[in-house]
Parts: C-alpha cells; sequence; structure tokens
C-alpha cells in the first residue's frame, strides 16, 4: 500500500484529520484543491494551522497539493470530506486514477447517501472498482481562515467496512491498520457500526433541519415546542429503522441529550441556508424519505420536513443572489 494519502474537501474536518495523518503517521499528504484555493495555499507555504479555542498552538502541518485533474499518479488512499452534494462532482475528475488499489474512505454528513450515489457511479470492486469505507467524527473543529482551524473539542474519528469480505480486502486492512495508528477506531462489525451511522443520522435528521429553519443555535429546540417536534419526527424514524430497537421517546431522549450539549453550536445547514447555499439536506432527510419510499412506509413528518428546508434553500438562495423574493 503506498503511503501517500489524499484529501477532497479542504474544510475543516478534511484539514483536521490531514494535520492527524501528517504529523501522527508521518504519511505525505497531498490536498486535492481547486485555483483559486491551490493559490491561496500557496501563498501559505502550502502549511496549515491548527490551535485551541483559546489560540494556544496546537501544531502545524506542511502538506503537498495539486489541482484535481484525470492526469497523476494512481490514487491508492482517497479520504473525502466535501459537502455531500458536492461529492460526486469534485471527484470526477479523478476518477480516471481510481482503480482496483484504491481505497476511498467517505468522512462526511449524510454518509448512508452519499454511499449509495457512489456505489451507481463507480465499478463494484469484483470488476476492478474502489472499495468504499464509511468514518464518523465526532471531533469538533472549525475553519478561523482558509487554512487554519480551531479543534474546539477532543472526539473520535471511526471507521466501519460495508463491503467486507470482497475483492481487494487485504488492502483495505493494510489502510485500516495504517490509520489506526493515528487513534482512529475501527469497528470490525458492520451492523455494529451501521447501528452508529444511524444514530448519528437520527441526530443530524432533527437537529440540522430544525435550527435551519428557525435560524436558531442546538440549544433552543430544547422548549416545549421543540421536543414535541423532535419527538414526531423521531416517531418516523422508528417507523423507518425498526432494527435500531430504540423506540421515539428513547431517541427523542438522545436528541436533546445533544442538543444540550451541543447547545451553542450553530449547525452547517443553517449557515448554509442564511447564506444562499445549497444544504445536505437531501443526504439527510432526503436520504430517509427516499428509502421510506422503497420500503412502502409512511413517513409523513419527514416529507414535510425534506420540503419545507428545500423551500427555505431555495428562498435563500433567490435572496443572495438579488432575485426577487415573490414567486
Amino acid at each position: 500500500m503506498s503511503s501517500r494519502f489524499y484529501i477532497l474537501g479542504a474544510g475543516a474536518i478534511g484539514l483536521f484529520h490531514a494535520h492527524h495523518i501528517r504529523t501522527l503517521l508521518h504519511s505525505p499528504v497531498t490536498l486535492l484543491l481547486r485555483s483559486p484555493t491551490l493559490t491561496q495555499f500557496h501563498a501559505t507555504n502550502n502549511t496549515l494551522t491548527i490551535r485551541t479555542p483559546d489560540q494556544a498552538l496546537i501544531g502545524t502541518s506542511t502538506l503537498d497539493a495539486e489541482e484535481p485533474t484525470p492526469d497523476g499518479p494512481p490514487i491508492e488512499n482517497l479520504i473525502i470530506c466535501t459537502k455531500s452534494h458536492d461529492t460526486l462532482a469534485a471527484l470526477e475528475p479523478i476518477t480516471p486514477r481510481l482503480s482496483s488499489t484504491s481505497t476511498i474512505l467517505l468522512l462526511q454528513n449524510g454518509v448512508l447517501g452519499v454511499y449509495n450515489h457512489l456505489r451507481r457511479s463507480l465499478s463494484p470492486p469484483s470488476t476492478g472498482g474502489p472499495r468504499i469505507l464509511l468514518g464518523i467524527t465526532t471531533h469538533g473543529v472549525t475553519l478561523t481562515e482558509r487554512f487554519a482551524a480551531v479543534h474546539a473539542g477532543d472526539g473520535e474519528t471511526s471507521i466501519g467496512d460495508p463491503e467486507s469480505g470482497q475483492a481487494g480486502q487485504d488492502r483495505v486492512n493494510a489502510f485500516l491498520e495504517h490509520v489506526s495508528r493515528a487513534g482512529w477506531s475501527i469497528t470490525h462489525s458492520y451492523p455494529e457500526f451501521y447501528q452508529q451511522l444511524l444514530i448519528k443520522l437520527v441526530v443530524n435528521t432533527c437537529l440540522n433541519p430544525l435550527t435551519s429553519l428557525f435560524n436558531t443555535p442546538n440549544g433552543t429546540l430544547t422548549t416545549a415546542h421543540g421536543q414535541h417536534l423532535i419527538h414526531l419526527i423521531c416517531k418516523d424514524l422508528s417507523t423507518l429503522f425498526p432494527d435500531l430497537g430504540r423506540s421515539p421517546t428513547e431517541l427523542t431522549s438522545h436528541v436533546l441529550d445533544i442538543a444540550n450539549r451541543t447547545a451553542l453550536n450553530r449547525n452547517s445547514m443553517e449557515r448554509d441556508v442564511y447564506a444562499g447555499r445549497r444544504t445536505e439536506v437531501d443526504f439527510l432527510v432526503g436520504y430517509c424519505v427516499e428509502l421510506a419510499r422503497e420500503r412502502g412506509v409512511e413517513v409523513p413528518i419527514l416529507e414535510f420536513l425534506w420540503e419545507a428546508v428545500k423551500m427555505r434553500e431555495e428562498i435563500g438562495m433567490r435572496m443572495h443572489s438579488g432575485a426577487s423574493q415573490t414567486f
């Protein structure tokens, strides 16, 4: 296995994990950056900086960087940290550099939906396509400058293998063994990891859309009305995912616990809505609704939530584009 890692998506999570790999594994890291972002990175002498919330220096990393193009050496280790809806377009230029020797780790919101999309567009491992791993991170990281981030809260990065036992298992095992040296957790039972993914999906499907609709931090949703809205969403999710083995009340309690512990946090979906950008709602609520339709399950609250956020997203885009606010 090549020791070089490529990072697609140089936001807070992408930069933080690039720093982890470079400093803890001493592996070469290449950021895949489009111009003019590549020029901006060169202006920093290819250096990214990680600090604590009180601005104490955690460390700096010097990384390689290049534009994502079809020309170049094969990519064996790729970590994708883009916005979920940007994944296919961002991956397209480098797809010719992926092969049966490639391992892709998805470290994004909505990884279950992204995984389904990628599996429809890339060759399967059985016919020479790359293997895909799914990741979850609970590290709290925010950008303060384009290539500077604050590590606001310690967490864990966990990885699961939805394709365990398929072609290329030896190289996947080598990838997992290598990143485990950086302290990343490897869940060898995918059904167990899938449960973690579903719980994260439940939390994001409740908190992200509601905060984006009401322009509020997480803590506001712990009011009586907020709790009732979360419970209604959890009733649909409990029906859709019976394998979770949790009642709507239990799911609601878990979501409210997260909302309390992250009371001041403003979610990326809320920031995107009010900046006039596309959100990741299609890969969170939309994924759930489409799955429910496939399974013949009624999820009216999720249907409404998806449409409401899409409407709010559309209004935000029109306002920021200077278009008329009337329809």
